[in-house]
């Protein structure tokens, strides 16, 4: 994961950060005990945390960054410190400020300056408070906890505090874990029903539509049938691009063609990507014949990194960085690499493959 986080970075996306200056939102504040340490802001860009900047803690405790613009939209940030995260919330010209201690860090803070800031704060403490009265298994199991953070959730007057949530992870364990708790799926049907009414535009609205959709299938596919028309759209965003040989290809002209088609992100130089690819042609041969098409973005850092390990290729390739508009990563809500997205034949966003181990198994389903 390493590797690819970084081929993200080197790709450009680092360029999206902002060094400290005058005339954008602001985080500060104190951490008591990390004297002369430095700590990392941290930007999540397309599902990957970058670092954004690193700033010193002075000789009282305290810390403060600037960027050079407003948030364009809400978004999350983080502190880090040693391995150890504060998550906070940022929109438009918000100043937050933070109180903590570095043996806490992450754990036990106070943060103010917006209502999303209050929020996110008030939730952590529910769920820290949980986890040290009980420890982390049995906090994460807790169903009082739950209805706790689903009340904050459904009073939260803009959307955040509920991302946040439905997105959290501790130590590699989801808070709400949609596939064994249903009551943890209801909470995601409410989170993604907020989403809908509050912010349809928003490519994060998309993702939440297509992770219900998902669950619904696993867990009443008759249900699911009824519903899908309105839990699935086709197209999230479309992709532009042009192939190694110059030629433009468009996302849009694969999917819904009465086939079923692959959208594949990966980083060909990625350690993990000789296998990844080795599972993609067994699909691929196995299904070409009968109409598969494969439509695969490349996130690698340079264009000839990109046009040298792409040439060898049976299926379309494009580069991310040569993508028209929009950043796709973004609009489908990529949170790993390499990551895996099956359309159906009727051109319905119907799965997302997180594990490309599987991704044989689960394309049988599609033929």
């Amino acid at each position: 994961m390493k590797a690819y986080v970084k081929l993200l970075l080197m790709g450009g996306i680092a360029a999206l950060s902002a060094c400290a200056g005058k005339d954008g939102w602001k985080v500060d504040g104190s951490v008591e005990g990390a004297q002369g340490r430095k700590l990392a802001i941290e930007q999540n860009v397309s599902g990957s945390w970058i670092v954004l900047d690193s700033i010193g803690v002075d000789n009282d405790g305290k810390f403060a960054f600037t960027a050079d613009s407003a948030a364009a939209y809400p978004d999350l940030y983080r502190l880090s410190l040693d391995g150890r995260k504060l998550y906070f919330p940022v929109d438009s010209l918000d100043h937050i400020s933070i109180s903590t201690n570095a043996d806490d860090f992450g754990g036990r803070y106070s943060m103010k300056g917006s209502t999303a800031a209050l929020k996110i704060a008030g939730a952590d403490s529910l769920i820290y408070a949980s986890i040290n009265a009980k420890g982390l298994d049995k906090a994460l199991a807790d169903s009082t906890l739950k209805i706790q953070l689903y009340e904050l959730i459904i009073a939260d007057p803009e959307v955040m505090t509920a991302y946040y949530l439905i997105s959290r992870n501790f130590d590699g364990k989801a808070l709400f874990d949609v596939n064994s708790r249903k009551l943890d799926y209801n909470i995601l049907r409410a989170v993604a029903t907020k989403f809908q009414q509050q912010r349809p535009d928003d490519p994060r609205t998309k993702f939440l539509e297509m992770r219900v959709a998902q669950e619904m299938k696993r867990r009443n596919p008759a249900a699911y049938e009824r519903e899908i028309t309105a839990t699935v759209t086709n197209l999230p965003a479309d992709i532009e691009s042009v192939d190694i040989n110059g030629k433009e290809h468009k996302l849009s002209d694969f999917v819904g063609s009465g086939h079923p088609v692959i959208l594949s992100f990966a980083a060909y130089s990625a350690e993990q990507a000789p296998a990844y690819t080795m599972v993609l042609r067994t699909v691929y041969d196995k299904y070409k014949d009968r109409g598969l098409k494969i439509y695969q973005v490349s996130v690698d850092a340079t264009e000839p990194e990109w046009h040298r390990l792409a040439q060898n290729l049976p299926w379309t390739s494009v580069w991310s960085a040569a993508i028209k508009q929009g950043n796709p990563l973004i609009s489908y809500n990529v949170d790993a690499l390499p990551m895996t997205y099956i359309f159906d034949a009727e051109g319905n966003l119907a799965e997302r493959v997180a594990d490309w181990q599987t991704l044989e198994s689960d394309m049988a389903r599609y033929f």
